[in-house]
């Protein structure tokens, strides 16, 4: 009797450097503890829904909200796994996201949101205040007004006005996930004196040691990193596509595990083909 073969692919790219990061952050338990949902709020909470979207928002460069169900779709076994929740493409419908961008808008609750924040990135990053608050003014500033073409608007309460102030909040919040992401990877490459290479498509000499975070992140896309499923008369193996120097360096720099991309499915056996090296986390740079 033949053996019954499934082989199916599930593409990683930088989705769980990005959960990982905002994970890390506490984004979700921030928001439950000091914006909370509505009380007839169900299913995912407001502080997930955030997180999903804002890695959205910072995968593919777009804060709309009528594309993020369609996104989650069709990542949504991997966001499962990463996040460790019930994740259903139908939870961030248009008017879930909206009902979510009220509750952002309140400025009460966020700055409570903001405060609590601060304190747990100071301690986790290691933050000095005076050095990293000019960076973060200057990209929000950029990005939240004059990328997305947002402002704070007249004293207008009307609907629009707090779709308007709540996605300005959630913007605000993405861009500072940009500059401790930009921050980090530049301390890392200051403290080890050196510059990344191959960012720029077409000019592989060209070295930074001050990427953007936009740029760092389609550097890791590009690498198409794909987990492997082979299922064999109901038995399952995994192999991992290697994984680049610049992704590892990234989450050294971050005090992320490698582990977010080898080993966020535990019931997983790695294929003997696999060369183990990348299912370790004390892997080395070579």
């Amino acid at each position: 009797m033949n053996p019954t073969l499934q082989v199916t692919h599930a593409r990683l790219d930088d989705l769980p450097l990005v959960f990982g990061m905002l994970m890390q952050m506490d984004v979700q338990g921030i928001y439950d503890s000091e914006i909370g949902d509505h009380g007839l709020h169900t299913g995912l909470s407001g502080g997930w829904m955030m997180v999903v979207w804002l890695a959205y928002i910072l995968t593919q460069s777009d804060h709309t909200k009528y594309k993020v169900e369609e996104w989650v779709r069709r990542h949504e076994e991997v966001i499962g796994k990463i996040t460790g929740q019930a994740i259903n493409a139908g939870q961030f419908s248009d008017n879930r996201l909206g009902s979510l961008l009220t509750r952002l808008s309140g400025e009460a609750r966020w700055e409570r949101f903001e405060a609590t924040l601060w304190s747990h990135e100071v301690e986790v990053y290691e933050i000095c205040p005076i050095g990293i608050g000019g960076l973060l003014s200057a990209h929000v500033d950029s990005t939240t007004v004059s990328g997305y073409g947002l402002s704070k608007g007249g004293p207008s309460r009307s609907h629009g006005h707090f779709q308007i102030s709540g996605l300005t909040h959630l913007l605000t919040l993405a861009a500072r996930a940009e500059s401790l992401l930009e921050w980090e990877v530049e301390r890392g490459l200051l403290r080890e004196e050196k510059k990344i290479k191959g960012l720029y498509a077409g000019q592989p000499q060209q070295a930074t040691a001050t990427p953007t975070a936009v740029v760092l992140l389609k550097a890791i896309a590009r690498a198409e990193i794909t987990l492997t499923h082979v299922t064999v008369d109901g038995k399952t193996f995994c192999r991992l596509s290697p994984l680049p120097e610049l992704l590892l360096d990234i989450l050294r720099y971050l005090h992320l595990p490698v582990t977010l991309y080898t080993d966020w499915h535990p019931d997983w056996h790695p294929a003997p083909t696999v060369d183990n090296s990348v299912f370790d986390p004390s892997f080395s740079r070579k």
